[in-house]
């Protein structure tokens, strides 16, 4: 990915977090920022958040699919599967 698509990327994947509970929100965007820091170059694309709710779809644009899963389950999110995230309501 260029930097016009990472960006329009971030901008796609911000919009669909500010529709979440600010807290799952917050969850997930660190996992995207880890999943793009140092080297990993791993980008996934958000759809259909839950409004203000902790869960939404996600697809991978780029990058290791194993990270996603990895990252996630050590930042402590409820459920990870190849196509949703969920966060910790409680």
């Amino acid at each position: 990915m260029n930097d016009i698509e990472i960006e329009a990327l971030f901008q796609h994947n911000a919009d669909q977090i500010t529709q979440m509970n600010a807290a799952a929100g917050g969850l997930v965007s660190a996992l995207i920022d880890e999943l793009e820091r140092a080297g990993r170059k791993t980008y996934i694309r958000l759809k259909k958040p839950a409004p203000r709710g902790h869960t939404v779809a996600y697809e991978l644009v780029q990058g290791n699919r194993r990270l996603v899963a990895t990252l996630a389950n050590a930042l402590g999110f409820k459920t990870v599967t190849d196509t949703k995230l969920e966060v910790h309501s409680g």
